[in-house]
C-alpha cells in the first residue's frame, strides 16, 4: 500500500487509510498492483474519497509517483518498470474488487 497523505507517516506504523484506487505495474516481468490509500487521519481525507479527487488536492502527487515508480531500480542497475492500462491509475471500485479477490 502506499499512502500519499500530508504527514509522514513512521516507517512500520500500522495506520487506518481508505483504500481509493491501485496502479498496476510490471516489476521484474511479474504483476506488481500497487494500492494508493490516504490515512484516515490525515487532514485532507474528507476530500478524497476516490482516485480522481487526487489531483484537486494533491496537485502533481500521482504524476511524481508514477514516474518514481517507473524509474526507482534504474539507479541500482535495475531496468525501467512497465505498467498496465496505459499507466493510467484505476479507481476506488476496481482497486476494492481487486483486494477482495486476492
Amino acid at each position: 500500500c502506499i499512502e500519499i497523505g500530508m504527514r509522514q507517516l513512521e516507517s512500520g506504523s500500522v495506520t487506518p487509510v481508505k483504500v481509493i484506487g491501485v496502479l498496476g505495474m510490471i516489476d521484474d516481468g511479474e504483476m506488481d498492483w500497487k494500492v494508493i490509500a490516504i490515512s484516515a487521519n490525515d487532514p485532507v481525507a474528507m476530500f478524497i474519497n476516490d482516485i480522481d479527487d487526487v489531483p484537486k488536492y494533491l496537485p502533481g502527487c500521482l504524476g511524481a509517483l508514477r514516474e518514481w515508480l517507473r524509474v526507482y531500480k534504474i539507479c541500482q542497475g535495475g531496468v525501467e518498470n512497465k505498467f498496465v492500462f496505459d499507466g493510467e491509475y484505476q479507481n476506488k471500485a476496481f482497486a476494492t474488487k481487486l483486494l477482495d479477490e486476492t
